[in-house]
């Protein structure tokens, strides 16, 4: 009735690897810690800042709040 598959077993081979999430020193322009999420999602720098940008309106937590956490609390990444 249903159709069948194969399962793949459960190892570390078949799980993603995770990036960690560190202050980047490539592409930072303040603290890096948009540049450091982007590269952690996987994601344009741009697109990161855009969305602190818009976050910082939004007056229950303020962007540059979280933004200062962040750069505090990140480790930086080594070359």
């Amino acid at each position: 009735m249903f159709p069948s598959y194969k399962q793949r077993p459960f190892s570390e081979a078949n799980m993603p690897q995770l990036k960690d999430l560190r202050l980047s020193i490539n592409n930072k322009i303040l603290g890096g810690v948009c540049a450091g999420i982007a590269e952690w999602l996987d994601w344009d720098p741009t697109t990161v800042r855009l969305v602190f940008i818009i976050g910082s309106f939004i007056p229950i937590i303020p962007g540059f709040v979280v933004y200062l956490i962040l750069w505090i609390l990140l480790p930086k990444r080594e070359s």
